[in-house]
């Protein structure tokens, strides 16, 4: 989970950038042919910004989408569905030695970033944790 969560951020705060940039450059085009002021050389220039900065953006989705289709599991004993909306509670641990903070700070972490953590558990065939992240900056 912790190495999705880098992504997550950039995707959320990063990936917009790009593609911000990328319409500053287009919209610059576009200014430059209705005024008449353009020049081949200088409209390619443009252009070719657009495409670095809209490829940029491509390639942070493409890691998160293929993280996310990776998913995270394990084979372990499971998680009773009685408790699996315990099991984010601060403190809560299934061990002696456990401070149950981790997935806590994840969730927080993931939620900080407008996103979901879930966890699919069955008994003696073990967990599979979740991350989404939604497309939409008003989630």
């Amino acid at each position: 989970m912790i190495e999705a969560l880098p992504g997550a951020c950039l995707f959320k705060d990063g990936a917009g950038q790009p593609l911000a940039a990328a319409n500053t450059y287009l919209r610059r085009c576009v200014e430059l042919i209705e005024s008449g002021r353009h020049d081949k050389e200088h409209l390619g220039e443009e252009i070719k910004a657009a495409h670095f900065q809209t490829e940029r953006a491509g390639k942070i989705i493409a890691h998160l989408r293929d993280f996310i289709r990776k998913g995270r599991g394990d084979r372990g004993e499971g998680i009773p569905e009685s408790e699996i909306e315990l099991i984010f509670n601060p403190f809560a641990s299934s061990t002696d030695d456990g401070l149950g903070l981790g997935l806590t700070i994840c969730r927080s972490i993931v939620k900080s970033c407008g996103g979901q953590i879930r966890v699919f558990s069955s008994l003696d065939s073990g967990s599979i944790f979740t991350i989404t992240f939604s497309l939409d900056d008003h989630a």
